[in-house]
């Protein structure tokens, strides 16, 4: 016995050093590969030390450092992968006010105004009390045309920083917009300026001359452009500003400039993607894919170049093409969007089998990740796949149940598809967990009420809504025919009359109030609200109510 304790003892040392070795390893190697980054870094080879940080992400995905400095490749290559990484960049550091408000600029910037609103939602009371926040939601606010919440920050931060140029140009931008010409000559004047000053010099620039355009004045923002361009600040999209505005003027200089633009892109990824994605935009999918062929492969190859390439194929409808390019591509962080659009690709093509296969594994590529699915979502519902939307709706809903924005369009589509029993277990699951939520609850107890799922207790639901409904019509109705489904037609008649005549001709109301009509002998008057019910959508349980009282029964 004596013998083997020792021989468990030995065995237990050597396991934990082992452990502490493999422990000590794992450390020096993280250490090493983000030496290598930096250094990488230093000497301006973007290439390599991406590769060292994707490397470092692969054994700790939790490594801050290495998340925020892939924020900024992304963003400097303009990538998608930007968003991905800035909301990995929250997901580890929550309390930090300058990630949250990156993730909130380049959610706006990729058009997602829902994760910037969340990024900008879990900023601390003190996060809120700063300049800078104010302007980031102001923009938001801008961007969502919430004119007056944009005006109330951008205001706030100009007076919290009066000096600030940028505060007064972010400003003026709004006020430039509005239907008041007083407000908006001013802010004009404010811009003109702006254009004097060093810092905001461009950017007051470029807003006159999205100004003009707004105008329909071409020539006017075509002029200012071109000023803009002479300026040492200018950047690279003031150059695709100014060929944009070479095209709406029609002007003979378009292909030249274009010419340039692209010697200019040849070797800048970014760069080469703006440029494609613009010849793609002007509908010359063949074009744009021959001059994407000339690229360096070390151009070509990197996000989001690649997913241009792809569209070019989709718009020409290659399939065959498409799969070929996409076969030996990956697209990193990014790969679920390779997988669906190969998952098309198989679909167009006849190949159901093989299109399942690859949505299967798009799905699992967004490792259940928020904003790949919503980025999935988005694809698909550009596709009109209208299974795979909801397959991606029930996922976000089951794995994030605080996304309660999902609902909706969940709800939506289950009531196109007519699948009340659906409909039910979504409002039932959604009340689970927001028990005090007064629109959950009243859905659930009307689908419920027509599914006769008593177990669901929807008479006590609506009977309780009712007593806390004040004036709103659904709650009311949907009470009234719970008393008309007890056979308490007389009680029903008197809660429903509570409504107004504009909303008992409402086409979701109106059914139920020729039903309850008929039931109390008045079937003249139910005959009228039949034929406005007659033309609204209604699930199929509201379809058999209304044939029935239609013809007799």
């Amino acid at each position: 016995m004596k013998k083997l304790f020792v021989l468990v003892l030995s065995l237990s040392v050597i396991f934990v050093a082992g452990s502490a070795g493999y422990h000590g390893y794992h450390v020096w190697k993280q250490k090493h590969l983000m030496k290598q980054a930096r250094a990488f870094i230093s000497k301006s080879d973007g290439a390599k030390a991406i590769l060292c940080l994707r490397q470092a992400l692969a054994s700790n995905p939790g490594n801050l450092e290495a998340c925020k400095l892939m924020v900024q490749f992304a963003e400097l290559a303009q990538s998608p992968e930007a968003l991905y990484w800035s909301s990995r960049v929250v997901d580890l550091e929550p309390d930090s006010l300058t990630n949250r408000l990156v993730l909130a600029r380049i959610a706006m910037g990729a058009g997602d105004a829902k994760v910037a609103e969340r990024a900008l939602g879990g900023v601390n009371a003190d996060g809120k009390k700063t300049a800078i926040y104010h302007k980031v939601a102001g923009s938001l606010d801008l961007a969502e045309r919430r004119f007056s919440a944009a005006e109330d920050h951008l205001s706030e931060a100009v007076r919290l920083e009066p000096a600030n140029p940028r505060n007064q140009l972010a400003l003026a931008t709004l006020r430039l917009q509005k239907t008041d010409l007083q407000a908006a000559g001013a802010a004009r004047a404010t811009l003109v300026a702006l254009c004097t000053n060093s810092q905001v010099r461009g950017d007051a620039f470029r807003q006159l001359a999205q100004d003009s355009l707004r105008h329909t004045n071409l020539n006017g923002a075509l002029a200012i452009s071109k000023q803009l361009l002479s300026d040492t600040n200018a950047i690279f999209a003031d150059r695709m500003l100014y060929l944009d505005l070479l095209r709406a003027t029609t002007n003979a200089q378009e292909g030249s400039f274009l010419a340039s633009l692209q010697s200019e892109a040849v070797s800048n990824v970014a760069k080469a993607y703006e440029v494609s994605k613009w010849m793609l935009g002007t509908g010359k999918p063949q074009a744009t894919l021959a001059w994407l062929k000339t690229l360096p492969l070390v151009t070509r190859t990197n996000l989001p170049v690649p997913m241009i390439e792809s569209d070019c194929y989709m718009a020409m409808k290659d399939w065959s093409g498409l799969l070929t390019n996409l076969a030996t591509q990956t697209w990193n962080s990014l790969d679920c969007l390779r997988l669906l659009s190969r998952s098309r690709a198989f679909k167009e093509q006849g190949a159901v089998t093989s299109a399942k296969t690859e949505w299967i594994q798009a799905v699992k590529a967004t490792r259940d990740n928020l904003q790949l699915l919503v980025q999935l979502l988005k694809t698909t519902g550009a596709w009109n796949w209208k299974a795979e939307q909801e397959e991606v709706l029930w996922t976000i809903f089951n794995r994030y149940p605080n996304e309660k924005w999902v609902i909706q369009p969940l709800g939506e589509r289950l009531y196109a598809e007519g699948n009340t029993r659906g409909l039910q277990s979504l409002f039932s699951l959604a009340m689970q967990r927001d028990q005090t939520n007064a629109a959950l609850m009243n859905n659930l107890a009307s689908t419920a009420l027509l599914t006769e799922s008593w177990d669901k207790k929807p008479h006590e639901l609506a009977r309780e809504l009712y007593s806390k409904a004040g004036t709103n019509a659904s709650y009311i109705a949907t009470y009234a025919y719970s008393l008309l489904v007890q056979r308490q037609a007389a009680d029903a008649l008197k809660v429903i009359e509570r409504l107004t005549p504009q909303q008992l001709e409402d086409p979701s109301i109106a059914l139920y109030y020729g039903l309850i009509l008929k039931s109390s002998g008045n079937a003249s008057r139910a005959a009228r609200y039949f034929e406005i019910a007659a033309k609204a959508t209604l699930l199929p349980e509201e379809r058999k109510l209304l044939d029935r009282a239609r013809h007799g029964a």
